[in-house]
């Protein structure tokens, strides 16, 4: 970078097209910008290892979830993280996939999110501890098969629901009548009160919770009922309009690498995502600033939105 005025770094791990760390996954602070009594370069992750990073946290959740195409709308979910809700996803236009895309890629790079269908938690409960032969269950025998391991990822139920900073439960998915099938259910969503870690129950417009599903009771019934509850629609994404858009290309130089990137254009200067998480304490900031510029959220002028996020 002879000639730019910044420090010349050895090739890092963010992306060789890159407009701002040229593959460097970092940038240079501005001198306006250092803390005090700060000594040397000060840089901080550029907006391309950003990016990468929250895609990839994004399918640590939910496997597949940074390919789901973007909301083109705001999502009511959003700002939801700490509470419990209880969420109906309409099955077209694949909504759950892209509000909680929508979702995650808003947050932190760390944020520990978790997507547990009910067949999960039913593995879970049967643990490794149960011989092979002992387990009758058609889902759960079958879901380990496709693992090519005849052992549950997890020891007990409370290994998959405690850890998760939110845990989201998405029914429906199990098929085959398992008698503790509710009473695994309960047990997952009322340890999640107990430990005061928010949870979402996720049922589908087409197989409502209600008498007659497979998880059904109504001890949980009466919990979920003093949750919001909220109904997920999708847009229909436009074909030809990339999720995930190529870096602008470097002219005069080769071809760009593929670069995943969030919702939306290049984001302004002074307003990457970068800059503002790179500005994220555990102290609540004064006054309020967004986390994500509006271009980076892909919103547009119809999703614009006042105030700001931590």
């Amino acid at each position: 970078m002879a000639g730019t005025g910044s420090p010349d770094y050895p090739q890092g791990d963010g992306v060789s097209t890159c407009p701002k760390c040229w593959g460097r996954g970092v940038v240079v602070v501005p001198p306006e910008e250092r803390p005090p009594l700060a000594v040397g370069t000060v840089t901080r992750p550029c907006i391309c290892v950003l990016v990468r990073d929250l895609l990839i946290n994004a399918d640590r959740g939910w496997r597949g979830l940074a390919k789901a195409p973007p909301l083109q709308m705001p999502s009511p979910l959003e700002g939801k993280e700490t509470q419990n809700l209880w969420v109906t996803a309409h099955p077209a236009n694949d909504a759950l996939r892209r509000h909680l895309r929508h979702v995650a890629v808003r947050q932190r790079p760390s944020w520990f999110f978790l997507v547990a269908a009910d067949t999960d938690l039913m593995d879970a409960w049967l643990s490794y501890d149960i011989p092979d032969e002992e387990i009758i269950d058609p889902d759960v025998s079958e879901q380990r098969i496709k693992r090519k391991t005849f052992r549950s990822n997890f020891a007990a139920l409370v290994d998959l629901v405690e850890p998760p900073e939110l845990l989201i439960i998405r029914l429906g998915v199990k098929a085959a009548r398992n008698s503790a099938m509710n009473e695994v259910f309960r047990e997952a969503v009322l340890y999640r009160e107990h430990i005061g870690k928010p949870v979402w129950v996720v049922d589908q417009s087409d197989n409502l919770f209600a008498p007659g599903h497979i998880c059904f009771s109504d001890s949980v019934r009466v919990v979920m009922a003093q949750w919001e509850h909220l109904t997920l629609k999708a847009k229909p994404f436009k074909a030809g309009k990339p999720a995930t858009p190529e870096s602008p290309p470097t002219p005069g130089g080769p071809s760009p690498d593929p670069n995943p990137t969030l919702d939306g254009p290049e984001p302004d200067e002074g307003g990457t995502l970068a800059e503002a998480v790179a500005g994220v304490s555990s102290e609540p900031a004064a006054p309020a600033r967004p986390l994500f510029s509006e271009n980076e959220l892909g919103m547009g002028k119809k999703g614009k939105k006042k105030g700001g996020r931590r």
